[in-house]
């Protein structure tokens, strides 16, 4: 498995730092935007950013998620889906397993990453704003906290997709699924069921997370992620033989 490791980390090495990349961006980018488009870098920019830069941040925010996700799916299967090198995987003393659980833990890895270093970075961009700005700004570490645990829910997803029909052929069924559940969403927002569009505005509004989500999302990503990774253990062999170029 420590091979698996060294290959995934040679490899993939430029996506953590991409990754580190977008959590320092979407922490200190909006200051930076507001900086530029007022010409000043005194205190006034503070200002100005807890009026008008904080929507900045929240749409940087989940551009960063989703540009992550990415960087995700590209680097999981990145020139792995061949069938040369899934009969390799299937003789190697470390065995299927050994391979699917070292592409988990990497992007698992990826998202820790990121988790760390923008609740860190904005951590300390809260702590100089307070102090230069003059204006009580609260951090948002429980708001990345719930990304890095979307970001877990999202990729055991998607990765059995990926594993067991390949990139292209996954990503088609994924786009399949990713608009019917568009048209699931605009049934909720037409609808509004049990107050559910209320409770999504508070959350992306006000950051009043409901006690359910914080209990309940945790343990949701956690064991989907785990199940996930068994399943792809399952279903790496047939897409092997049936999908693998």
């Amino acid at each position: 498995m420590n091979g698996y490791l060294y290959k995934e980390w040679k490899l993939n090495r430029g996506f953590f730092l991409l990754t580190a990349g977008i959590a320092v961006g979407i922490v200190f980018l909006p200051l930076i935007i507001v900086m530029v488009r007022e010409r000043t870098i005194s205190r006034e920019a503070f200002l100005y950013f807890a009026k008008d830069g904080l929507m900045i941040k929240e749409i940087l925010i989940y551009l960063g998620v989703w540009a992550l996700l990415c960087l995700q799916e590209w680097s999981f299967l990145r020139d792995d889906d061949m069938k040369a090198w899934g009969l390799f995987v299937a003789s190697n003393p470390k065995g299927i397993r050994g391979y699917v659980y070292t592409k988990y833990a990497f992007v698992a890895a990826m998202c820790f990453c990121f988790f760390i270093l923008s609740a860190g970075f904005d951590y300390i961009f809260t702590l100089i704003f307070n102090t230069i700005g003059g204006v009580g700004m609260p951090q948002s570490t429980e708001v990345f906290w719930m990304l890095f645990l979307g970001l877990l829910l999202a990729n055991a997803i998607e990765m059995p997709f990926v594993i067991r029909f390949g990139i292209k052929r996954g990503n088609t069924i994924k786009m399949i699924l990713g608009i019917a559940l568009f048209l699931v969403f605009m049934f909720v927002f037409l609808g509004n069921p049990f107050g559910t569009m209320d409770k999504i505005f508070l959350f992306f509004v006000d950051k009043e997370i409901p006690f359910s989500v914080k209990w309940g999302l945790p343990i949701i990503s956690i064991v989907s992620y785990i199940l996930s990774c068994l399943l792809s253990c399952k279903l790496y062999m047939k897409g092997v033989f049936q999908y693998y170029r």
